[in-house]
């Protein structure tokens, strides 16, 4: 309808504010402990952690506070500094080892049984010693930029940087450009949110689009497949 929808994004924005900080005492209670509970388990528990901070008033944080623990979490320059100060130093050049699972993500795990599981976020941790060579299980992010230095240096980081900025074009022009309809629009958004947010390593955020493409592109086959039918 050409409007902003002004009343949802102040909704969105007072129900992150009051989630936040439950969300650091649900994190601080579950923390190293077995995961082997599900879904529902976990939406209950934090549905009685957030009772239970606001009725005993353990959640006083303010505004200043949330965003600042917020603005922690997407912050990543410190790591970027480290890797740089660490490599090739300490840590020899990856040379591209890290992309390896880009050309891989396509290939489903019922065809390849013994597909490489991705750890990145727990290895390259203990590698440079910012994670316990014990800890097995916590994964460290690794950002964009920090993973284009550890690979190649500042060569690393211009290359590909240019060669995203390049995908991201052609995804713009082929695909965001021609859609029509909100399922195409949806799609288009699906396969454009890697960009958002380069927090985690290239290829476990790039090779989504990968996932997404294919899997889209088998649905379509399907559907196509019975609608002759029929």
């Amino acid at each position: 309808k050409n409007r902003l929808p002004v009343a949802m994004g102040m909704a969105v924005v007072m129900t992150f504010a009051l989630l936040q900080p439950v969300k650091m005492n649900y994190r601080d209670l579950t923390w190293n402990e077995d995961a082997s509970s599900g879904k529902l388990e976990g939406a209950l528990l934090f549905v009685e952690v957030a009772i239970d901070s606001y009725s005993s008033g353990r959640t006083s944080s303010s505004f200043s506070d949330v965003f600042d623990e917020s603005y922690t979490r997407i912050n990543h320059l410190h790591t970027t500094a480290a890797i740089m100060a660490d490599t090739p130093s300490v840590q020899p050049f990856r040379n591209g080892s890290t992309l390896v699972p880009l050309f891989t993500k396509w290939i489903p795990r019922v065809i390849w049984k013994d597909k490489p599981r991705e750890d990145l976020g727990n290895s390259w941790g203990r590698d440079y010693g910012y994670l316990n060579a014990r800890d097995a299980s916590t994964s460290y992010n690794l950002p964009w930029l920090a993973e284009m230095f550890m690979n190649y240096g500042w060569t690393g980081v211009v290359a590909l940087s240019m060669l995203i900025g390049g995908l991201m074009g052609f995804i713009s022009k082929v695909v965001s450009a021609r859609v029509e309809g909100s399922v195409g629009f949806a799609f288009a958004l699906t396969i454009s949110s890697a960009f958002f947010f380069p927090e985690s390593n290239i290829s476990l955020q790039l090779g989504f689009i990968v996932v997404s493409v294919v899997a889209a592109w088998f649905s379509v086959i399907v559907v196509t497949a019975l609608s002759k039918q029929r």
